[in-house]
């Protein structure tokens, strides 16, 4: 399998092999977080130490050699290997071979990269200028081909934490639902899921501009502060924070400061890939506190901590759980 996977990453690999690949992925978690990380790990040489942003031969080159597919001293057939891993190189920069396990094409412009996790899963990717970003459990994040040349710009649904790296030549945006957020040398947070009724942004360090749709003018953020959009009334508001919780999941924590019940459910939900049904309406707002580790707790321990309050009672549905009084 590891010689399929080397020949699916230098664009070598027959339908059969694919096939092969595909099958062997879905057997396990394990099996696809390892391909996961293959991958990432071949994205990533696109980005090399002297920024060679827009040279994908050269850095695609680079990894086929550190994975020995490709020998220093190149013969005639391997010459024709690093050819045809130029292809392949741009293929991948224009958006021709993304697989769909991992990535989907879902614009209708063909030039759009797409990132997406599922529930239950966490990822961390470089953008090709070295910006770092996580994105939480079900979420996406696209982007042109063209990323870098005149401008720096993603679209996110979802949450995602992103270490920019700063270019004054070349600003950096994210826009998520109606609010624009722009880089000025900054680690910062955006949170936009569609079954949240809010949308947010949180700055880490450094310095953010947002602009929320319609309005004409931009607002600064300064570090440990929020902004918070109410989808439904189209108002903001700038809060500031008092804990770590921000950005604590890309640490694999959950961090409840005053949350309602019905928030903390869809995060469990999300971060576990189980579900959670509270039966009871009027349970939704009561508000917890609470800091768990994920690798050592799951979503029954998380729920069964909060339940010693003696507010709710949690019992086992199927394959989730079920919240009564």
């Amino acid at each position: 399998m590891e010689d399929i996977i080397t020949d699916w990453l230098s664009g070598e690999c027959s339908a059969d092999e694919k096939n092969r690949l595909d099958a062997w992925i879905k057997e396990s978690p394990e099996n696809k977080e390892y391909f996961i990380q293959r991958r990432e790990v071949w994205f990533s040489s696109m980005i090399s130490e002297e920024k060679e942003r827009f040279e994908p031969l050269r850095a695609f080159s680079k990894f086929l050699m550190k994975k020995n597919v490709l020998p220093r001293r190149p013969t005639r057939r391997h010459r024709w290997i690093r050819i045809a891993a130029g292809f392949v190189a741009v293929a991948f920069v224009t958006g021709l071979l993304l697989s769909p396990i991992l990535f989907r094409q879902k614009s209708v412009i063909p030039d759009t990269l797409s990132f997406v996790t599922q529930r239950g899963s966490r990822t961390s990717l470089k953008l090709p200028d070295g910006t770092q970003v996580w994105l939480n459990s079900e979420s996406e994040l696209r982007y042109s081909t063209e990323y870098g040349k005149t401008e720096r710009r993603v679209e996110l649904k979802g949450e995602a934490y992103f270490n920019v790296r700063h270019d004054d030549d070349v600003p950096f945006f994210v826009n998520s639902g109606e609010i624009t957020v722009t880089d000025l040398g900054t680690i910062f947070t955006v949170t936009n899921y569609d079954d949240e009724g809010t949308l947010s942004t949180s700055l880490i360090e450094g310095s953010i501009a947002f602009q929320i749709e319609g309005d004409i003018s931009s607002q600064e953020l300064m570090p440990g502060h929020t902004v918070t959009y109410d989808k439904s009334k189209g108002t903001s508001k700038i809060t500031q924070n008092t804990t770590d919780a921000t950005g604590s999941w890309i640490r694999g924590e959950y961090v409840f400061v005053d949350e309602p019940l019905a928030s903390i459910t869809r995060k469990l939900e999300r971060g576990f890939n189980v579900n959670i049904d509270i039966e009871d309406e009027d349970l939704c707002q009561l508000r917890f506190n609470g800091h768990f580790n994920d690798s050592i707790t799951n979503a029954g321990d998380i729920l069964e901590t909060l339940s010693v309050t003696g507010r709710f009672h949690i019992e086992t549905k199927g394959e989730g759980y079920a919240i009564r009084r």
